[in-house]
Formats: C-alpha cells, sequence, structure tokens
C-alpha cells in the first residue's frame, strides 16, 4: 500500500539527517518555531524538538531524525495537529481502530492501546484511548519513541 497525504512528508524525513532537504520540508508541517531539549543517553546524543503550535515532537539521535510524534486530538489542553484529517488521504483523523484498519489493513503488531503498521521500512503507530485515536507516531524500526 502507497499512502498520500501529509504524513509523506513525514515517512521521508524520518531517517534522514537533520537539516536535510527532507527535514526542511517537515519544518513546513511542524513549524517555523520549536523548543529543543538534548540529552546524551545510552552512548549516543539525542536531541528532542518540541512544536508548540501543533504539538509535534521530533526525536533524534545522533543528528538523524528516528521518531515523529503526532498528537491528533488536545489532550490536557496541549496542541494537536492543526490538520489530521489531511494526514492520511481516505481516513479522517482521529478514527476508530475499525476506521484505521479498513484503510491500513491488519496491524503488524497490537497492544492494548496501539496498533503498529508497516508502511516502507518505516513503522506508523496509532495510540488509542476509549477506541479513538489520540496520537499518530512515524518511527525507524528498532528506536523506543
Amino acid at each position: 500500500m502507497t499512502l498520500e497525504g501529509e504524513i509523506t512528508v513525514f515517512l521521508r524525513a524520518v531517517g534522514a539527517q537533520i537539516m536535510s532537504p527532507e527535514y526542511v520540508e517537515l519544518l513546513a508541517l511542524a513549524g517555523p518555531l520549536m523548543e529543543s531539549q538534548r540529552e546524551h543517553r545510552g552512548g549516543a546524543e539525542w536531541e528532542y524538538q518540541t512544536f508548540p503550535r501543533n504539538g509535534v515532537t521530533l526525536q533524534f539521535k545522533d543528528a538523524v531524525l528516528v521518531g515523529a510524534l503526532i498528537p491528533l486530538v488536545s489532550i490536557d489542553g496541549e496542541p494537536a495537529y492543526p490538520s489530521p484529517d489531511e494526514l492520511i488521504s481516505g481516513l479522517v483523523l482521529p478514527a476508530s481502530r475499525a476506521q484505521v484498519a479498513s484503510v491500513l489493513g491488519v496491524a503488524r503488531r497490537s497492544a492494548q492501546d496501539l496498533d503498529l503498521y508497516l508502511e516502507g521500512d518505516r513503522y506508523l503507530r496509532f495510540d488509542f484511548t476509549e477506541d479513538r485515536s489520540t496520537y499518530l507516531t512515524v518511527v525507524l524500526p528498532g528506536v523506543e519513541v
């Protein structure tokens, strides 16, 4: 399956270096203003960029974008992505698990509150609260977000 919509910008950027053309394209959706935090953990330099306008958080490991967390709804007054219905063509987000599955097919893995789908060599993780998608994360396989 090939997804269309704004999610393609996230899919292209995850795995790319900070300041790459793919990252700069992502800034047009997530930015422009951001807050940044760095830490050293497990022998790597981690950087987290949070965009207060829409709540998107980008996670970098050694200057490579390894994860992008996209809030689909506002929780506890925190900002949410302004156009969730534009993320994946044919899927109005936030959505139920059944609605997500009707567009993306059977999840690669499921747990009580999340479904994991493989899109190319990236994972799409949907977090659910009471059968409603609350977060969508694009992540490289093997990375904890």
